[in-house]
């Protein structure tokens, strides 16, 4: 098995299945996922109002600033280049 293929494992969704605590919307994707675990660890934390106040935050500066927006598209088309190259 390849160090690649090593590390995606380590940080796999499954690998801490039982350690999560299920958010009180399933959802899917990736985004799904990503959801998942910020949840799970602001609960765990005792910090949902916080994590909701950060994100509120994000989501402000994105329709706010142009060039965070543009900054975050940037990122999203690199991270999905990468995503289909692993793909192929």
């Amino acid at each position: 098995m390849s160090a690649l293929m090593l590390a995606k494992r380590a940080f796999s969704s499954s690998a801490l299945l039982g350690q999560l605590v299920r958010p009180p919307i399933q959802v899917y994707g990736v985004e799904g996922n990503y959801a998942s675990a910020l949840y799970s660890s602001a609960f765990k934390e005792k910090s949902l109002d916080q994590a909701d106040k950060d994100l509120q935050q994000i989501k402000e500066l994105y329709n706010t600033n142009a060039d965070f927006k543009v900054s975050i598209s940037l990122l999203l088309i690199i991270y999905t280049s990468a995503i289909v190259k692993l793909a192929i």
